[in-house]
């Protein structure tokens, strides 16, 4: 499985660093193998990513200002990548197709209206103890049934919250429209509930771009519409899987006058590995449940 973390590490470092330091973090970049870099960054010479990164490194100084001094930290906190000194505002830097937001099951089940998580951690990450003892006896089909008897009782979780056609239950309206401005950790979310959204100091996102460096991208829902509960569905996932696809129960709200849509998916995003060191796939549903969620 990819991993960007140490590219993204590095990429973060050369944005706040003096211009004169670009040449050492292209060098540091262009030693990370293909695999482990976001897709626009793939198969790029050492020249090319210097000249990106230059471009990005302006590009930033540009709409902030030459004399604006930026930080980051490994420590996301804040759900942001920069941050401007002596300044409230922060900064996400995407550098790929990524999720608008990776949600726990306890912000999921608040986003609900549903007091305790219990059931739905139930329904999400016991039976990911079943799978690993599947998985690891060559039980695949046993798997299988296991992951689509999750999808059942999680798609009869949505419908029991959510009526298409209807509005979305107020947290869920809250939490769409949070993520939609990049604020995504659900203590950040909450308190922002008695804040009208016009007064959220939430962070600005830029998107890599190859010929530009960064380019903003903004795509809230419109301040005062109705966000409705588009439609909950079973459907595969369209790549990624190299076994049969299971489909998954997932649901999409949208802005009734925007027609901004959230898309909220379940995930299972790491391996495990057993007592005797043997790794069972993420594929087989078995280590860290959460939901993705996709602006649009």
């Amino acid at each position: 499985m990819p991993d960007f973390d140490q590219f993204e590490r590095v990429l973060r470092a050369s944005m706040v660093s003096s211009a004169s330091g670009i040449a050492d973090f292209a060098i540091q970049l262009s030693g990370i193998k293909d695999s482990n870099r976001p897709k626009i960054f793939k198969n790029r010479s050492l020249h090319e990513l210097e000249r990106w990164l230059r471009a990005a490194h302006e590009k930033l100084r540009s709409i902030f200002g030459e004399e604006v001094e930026f930080s980051t930290t490994d420590v996301n906190v804040r759900g942001a990548d920069l941050y401007i000194e002596d300044t409230d505002q922060w900064i996400e830097l995407k550098t790929g197709s990524v999720t608008d937001a990776n949600a726990g099951i306890s912000t999921i089940a608040w986003a609900m209206g549903d007091d305790d998580a219990s059931e739905l951690s139930q329904i999400m990450s016991h039976s990911m103890i079943e799978r690993r003892a599947m998985a690891e006896a060559g039980d695949l089909s046993g798997v299988r049934s296991s992951q689509d008897n999750t999808m059942d009782k999680l798609e009869i979780y949505f419908r029991e919250r959510l009526k298409e056609n209807e509005s979305a239950p107020p947290f869920l309206c809250h939490y769409s429209r949070c993520v939609a401005r990049c604020v995504t950790k659900r203590d950040e979310s909450e308190s922002l509930l008695n804040t009208p959204e016009a007064k959220w100091k939430a962070p600005r996102v830029f998107h890599a771009n190859w010929r530009d460096g960064w380019n903003e991208v903004s795509r809230p829902f419109d301040l005062d519409e109705d966000i409705v509960v588009a439609e909950i569905i079973r459907k595969s996932p369209s790549s990624g899987q190299r076994s049969p696809r299971v489909p998954r129960a997932q649901f999409r709200v949208k802005g009734a006058s925007s027609n901004r849509t959230a898309l909220y998916y379940p995930h299972y995003k790491n391996s495990y590995k057993t007592s005797d060191g043997k790794r069972i796939e993420a594929k087989h549903w078995v280590q860290t449940a959460c939901f993705h969620v996709w602006i649009d």
